[in-house]
């Protein structure tokens, strides 16, 4: 029996969300404690909960979400056994309970994803829109109600394998500069990773994904291209498949390098004249002349209603006339131009 804690959607969620401007440092591995009196089943554990005031199905769901489980999943002849054996053992109480299944259509689903396979010896209820499924606490019947009915009883279920937990926390042990456009990155392995993916920051600027790491015994990085005057920062984190999804861990503690500036004698350009078509583009290539020369560029167009030049050199043709591109570098005001013609 599988189990995807609703968790993993809501750290998902929220690391997409804000990965690019919440310091690494406040990343912290998330965890749970099983309640003491829960029931043990084929490595899961069980509760039921009675509550004084009515509740909803989705205000149940969030209870046991915010506890590490979810709603349970009733999988199997032997599983619905033990619920009825183990949990509902106050006699004489005929109470509808919040179970993790629920229908938007014909058919019913699983909280977790999990594949909708057994049949209870008293059948399923008929699904619909916005149904959700109740198990009576007397008789053992499974029934529906509509999804904003509301009950005192539910039922949270844990799994304490690790095949769907997220990954741990990566711990970042080296960013160090590695020449005077590059920097090294590495971090230690983390256990059942099917990867890694490494973020950077320039100075104040915010994060952005680097790299795509899927081989998981590969725990390095070289950020290249870098240019000098600026500290680089690195974060990483770890991902596995559940159920198909990419899911991932928290991000590690940030660490940073700084590349010392090399100022350059000259730039140069790779081209230095360009016809083209309105609407076309093509990128332009500045090489400072000195050895191990890193300065910044700044790039420049002379008239932006003919050709527009981004950050990177990249130029795009908006209409017809002619335009210089310059490229300058940022310390030694050194120059190289192309001429730009817009057909």
């Amino acid at each position: 029996m599988k189990n995807v804690l609703k968790r993993v959607v809501t750290i998902l969620l929220s690391v997409a969300l804000l990965m690019c401007i919440l310091p690494a440092q406040t990343a912290k591995a998330s965890t749970f404690k099983i309640p003491s009196n829960a029931k043990p089943f084929n490595g899961h554990y069980y509760k039921l909960y009675h509550v004084e005031d009515y509740i909803t199905w989705d205000k149940a769901q969030q209870q046991c979400v915010s506890m590490g489980g979810h709603l349970v999943t009733i999988t199997s002849l032997k599983e619905d056994t033990f619920i009825e054996n183990q949990l509902f053992t106050e006699k004489g109480v005929y109470e509808w309970c919040f179970i993790g299944a629920y229908s938007n259509g014909d058919t019913w689903r699983w909280v977790t994803n999990e594949k909708f396979s057994y049949t209870p010896y008293s059948g399923w209820p008929v699904a619909g829109s916005n149904r959700i499924c109740v198990k009576n606490t007397n008789s053992g019947k499974f029934d529906y109600w509509n999804k904003g009915h509301e009950f005192k009883y539910y039922i949270c279920e844990w799994d304490t394998s690790t095949a769907n937990i997220l990954p741990d926390q990566v711990n970042l042990t080296s960013v160090k500069k590695a020449s005077y456009r590059s920097i090294n990155v590495a971090w230690n392995k983390v256990s059942g990773a099917k990867g890694y993916a490494v973020y950077m920051k320039q100075d104040k600027g915010e994060y952005k994904k680097v790299a795509d790491i899927t081989d998981p015994s590969i725990t390095t990085f070289t950020a290249t291209g870098l240019t000098g005057g600026s500290t680089y920062t690195f974060c990483v984190r770890a991902f596995k498949y559940i159920f198909g999804e990419k899911s991932y861990g928290d991000l590690s503690f940030e660490k940073s390098a700084k590349i010392g500036l090399v100022k350059a004698a000259s730039v140069k350009l790779n081209v230095t004249s360009k016809s083209i078509a309105k609407g076309k583009s093509f990128t332009l290539k500045a090489t400072e002349t000195s050895v191990d020369a890193n300065e910044p560029i700044i790039w420049k167009s002379s008239n932006t209603k003919v050709a527009k030049v981004s950050s990177t050199g990249k130029v795009t043709a908006v209409g017809k006339g002619t335009a210089k591109i310059t490229a300058t570098t940022k310390s030694t005001k050194k120059t190289a131009t192309c001429k730009v013609t817009v057909k």
